[in-house]
């Protein structure tokens, strides 16, 4: 329509010119087209805001991420004011924890950023340490698979966390997560066990 109304306005300009048309046909012209241009104008207007719209309406996780459950609708209507909603749970797809856990005396030989070995899949009765594999997220997800494949890795401590105690007499218990790259299908729950040098 703007390019349709600027060759009529550039058509009765040459015909004025010509003293063909008279100067309010030519004022009707120019008018059309600064009203098509207007239209054209608003129109992209528009298609930037819903573009900057949409672009604040996606959600992008801030590193590589598996979702683990949605817990919103579409079409809900969502607030941010207060108490915002949890929309969805998302757990990294780069990282997981051997979660296992050890005794006092087993903890005190141990420092954080410490490499140890973690053995994936079929655990073994033997091993010092039993532990599962389990997604690093807020909310831990509690997924019982049973594995075939068995993979070593190498982890990191990252944590050495004591346990509460039930009542006095129980002896301490420490909690420990190894930080490990996942291989491809892994998810949380898989039986792991982690190697300690002795």
């Amino acid at each position: 329509a703007a390019a349709e109304a600027k060759r009529d306005a550039e058509r009765t300009q040459q015909l004025y010119d010509r003293t063909v048309a008279s100067e309010s046909e030519r004022q009707e012209a120019l008018i059309k087209q600064e009203q098509a241009e207007a239209s054209l104008n608003e129109a992209r207007a528009r298609a930037d805001l819903r573009q900057w719209e949409l672009g604040r309406s996606t959600l992008t996780a801030p590193y590589p991420a598996r979702i683990l459950s949605v817990d919103t609708a579409l079409g809900e209507t969502v607030s941010s004011e207060l108490n915002a909603p949890v929309l969805l749970r998302i757990a990294r797809s780069d990282e997981m924890l051997a979660v296992a856990h050890a005794s006092a005396d087993v903890a005190s030989h141990l420092s954080l950023g410490q490499k140890m070995n973690v053995l994936v899949g079929q655990a073994s009765a033997q091993t010092k340490v039993q532990a599962k594999v389990q997604a690093k997220v807020q909310a831990k997800v509690q997924a019982k698979v049973q594995a075939k494949v068995q993979a070593k890795v190498e982890g990191r401590l990252v944590g050495i966390v004591s346990e509460p105690q039930s009542n006095q007499d129980e002896v301490m218990n420490y909690r420990l997560e190894v930080m490990i790259k996942p291989e491809q299908g892994w998810i949380a729950g898989l039986p792991a066990k982690i190697e300690l040098s002795d």
